[in-house]
This record gives C-alpha cells, sequence and structure tokens, in this order.
C-alpha cells in the first residue's frame, strides 16, 4: 500500500466515523430539512418540497380553513432519520387564536424541528398536531403549506419585475397588488420608479435596500390574506434599523393573525403574547415574556441576561410595559 492510498483509508475512516456517529447526522439532516422549509415558501403551491406533497387530502378543508389559527401539538414526537435520537419529546402547546408565540432555546432545542413538524415536511413518531381542530396528517403537505403565510430565513427575490416577485402565480389583478404594497408602506416607492410594478428587479434584490426586500417578502405573504403565519428568524440577517422597521410593520398589518416566529433577536419578541422555550427538545417553559422573567432561574430569564445588562433591563422593562397592557384590556 502506497503512501496516498494510507491517506485516503485514514481520512475515509475518519469520514465513516463521522456518518456513524448520531450527533453528526441528526445536524446534517436538520440543516437539510430546515432548507426545505426555504424551499417551500418559494412556491408551496406547485412544487414538491418534501414530506407529503403528494399524496391526497383525506379530508377535504373548506378554502377559509383555518378560520381561526388555533394550533395545538399533543404529545408530539418526531426523530429526522430511523436510529437518530428524538428531537423532539412528547411536545406539547395550544397556541390561541391571534397570539403571537416566539419559539426561543439555545442551539439544537429543537425550534426548527417545531416548524418541520407544522409543515409536515417531517412526519412525526407519536402524538397529534392540529390547527382548528383538524388533524394535519390528514391533509396533504401540499393543501397545508398552502394556506401559511410563511417567511423564510433568508428572504428570496427573484429576478424579474416588482409585479412577478409579489404574484408568483400570476393570478392577482394590479388593484390588489397596490393594496398589498400599501399595507406594507411600500406604495410610494414602487409608484416612484418609472415602470412602477414592472420596475426590473435585480437577482436577489440586489438594486433594492434590505428593508425594502424584507418588505416585498412580506406583501407577498399578505397576498394570500393567510390566518396563520410562520417566520423562520425572518429578519436575522438584516441590520437593527432595518428589523425595527420590519417588526413595527408586521404589528401594524398582522393584527389579529395568529404567529410562531423563531427568534433570532429577543427584541423583536419580547412583547409577544407568550414564549416558548425549548430545551433538548422538550417544553421546558411556556407563556407571557414577563411572567417568565419572574423566574430567575428559568432559560428564558437566562437567555435575556446573556444580552448584556444594559439590554437585559430594558427587556425586562418592555415585557413588563406589554403585560401590563394586556392586564389593562
Amino acid at each position: 500500500m502506497n503512501g496516498a492510498d494510507e491517506v485516503n483509508t485514514g481520512t475515509n475512516g475518519v469520514v465513516l466515523k463521522m456518518k456513524e456517529n448520531p450527533k453528526s447526522q441528526l445536524k446534517e439532516t436538520e440543516d437539510e430539512h430546515v432548507s426545505n422549509i426555504h424551499s417551500a415558501c418559494m412556491n408551496h403551491k406547485d412544487r414538491s418540497n418534501g414530506g407529503n406533497d403528494d399524496e391526497d387530502d383525506t379530508i377535504m378543508v373548506d378554502k377559509e380553513w383555518p378560520r381561526n389559527g388555533v394550533i395545538v401539538f399533543h404529545n408530539v414526537s418526531m426523530r429526522y432519520r430511523e436510529k437518530l435520537p428524538l428531537v423532539l419529546k412528547s411536545v406539547s402547546f395550544s397556541i390561541q387564536d391571534g397570539e403571537r408565540v416566539a419559539i426561543v432555546g439555545r442551539t439544537g432545542a429543537g425550534k426548527s424541528s417545531i416548524l418541520l413538524t407544522l409543515l409536515r415536511m417531517m412526519e412525526i413518531e407519536s402524538g397529534n398536531v392540529k390547527v382548528d381542530g383538524v388533524d394535519i396528517k390528514s391533509v396533504s403537505g401540499r393543501t397545508l403549506r398552502s394556506r401559511f403565510g410563511m417567511i423564510p430565513q433568508d428572504s428570496f427575490i427573484l429576478q424579474g419585475t416588482i409585479r412577478s416577485n409579489l404574484d408568483l402565480e400570476g393570478t392577482c389583478d394590479d388593484d390588489a397588488l397596490w393594496k398589498v404594497l400599501e399595507l406594507v408602506d411600500l406604495k410610494k416607492l414602487v409608484e416612484s420608479f418609472d415602470e412602477k410594478l414592472d420596475h426590473r428587479v435585480e437577482e436577489r434584490g440586489s438594486n433594492l435596500s434590505a428593508g425594502t426586500v424584507q418588505l416585498m417578502c412580506l406583501a407577498r405573504v399578505l397576498i394570500d390574506n393567510p390566518k396563520i403565519i410562520i417566520m423562520d428568524e425572518a429578519t436575522s440577517s438584516v441590520d437593527i434599523e432595518t428589523d425595527a422597521l420590519v417588526q413595527t410593520t408586521i404589528r401594524q398589518v398582522c393584527k389579529g393573525k395568529t404567529i410562531i416566529s423563531i427568534a433570532h433577536r429577543l427584541q423583536t419578541v419580547i412583547d409577544f403574547d407568550k414564549v416558548l422555550v425549548l430545551n433538548e427538545g422538550e417544553v421546558a417553559e411556556f407563556n407571557h415574556p414577563h411572567l417568565l422573567l419572574q423566574n430567575e432561574d428559568g432559560i428564558f430569564s437566562s437567555l435575556v441576561k446573556d444580552t448584556g445588562e444594559t439590554s437585559a433591563t430594558e427587556l425586562l422593562r418592555r415585557a413588563k410595559e406589554a403585560y401590563d397592557d394586556v392586564e389593562s384590556i
């Protein structure tokens, strides 16, 4: 055996050991499926993206489903592949009509796994998930995802026009497009373009500001007027000023909608109705942010403290302010 063969054999041995390591496989598999969330957002009504897109609906849900946006996880356990560890372990929680819920936790806690399960990108091992009382197993993946508004971690803009980016299926009239642009405060900007709705958009939106790109993605979601909006760290890749603009717009135009957000910045979700704290695939805490912060030894309190003394003080203040506002209603 020559030197090259010895090196290759040794290298292959390392690779094999890595592949046999459940944690290594788990991380690789999670990354693969999380990327499918973003693919599902691109054209969830027409494209197969894993999960169970091609199966038929067991029951026929009406075109207005879900009307209320109530989501219930009951004893849900899930693993990415056979023989890999469970990534969700008997997870139970309920999200009520119109609630804004943030999912937080340290790396590997199971945050993305919640979304993968809700979107049927992965099938659960036990338990059930219901949306407005309908078990999502009875609805095909394609139908299910077409009823949710999804904002992925990396906002996607296609090379084309304002029109083609807002209306992927080409089914909306101009009035509908202008209305949704007005909702997200982009109408004046688009009106200033010579070609208006047919203004050229470069690849990845390179000729638009980061804030405009984010708001266009929100506008695209709002065209279908979904009752449930899912955000996978929707503003994690933008600066704080743009983040504040997007969050303010979301608060203004998404009132009454059920919102689930994987939180990247605690500042963006500290005034949410509830925070779901995950730890190693289990529900560790679930309540209003202010109430969670009363437990100084809790995980959420720890995450807030990790932001630094000044930031933590501000987060505590904002959480209490939001809680007092709810209590006064």
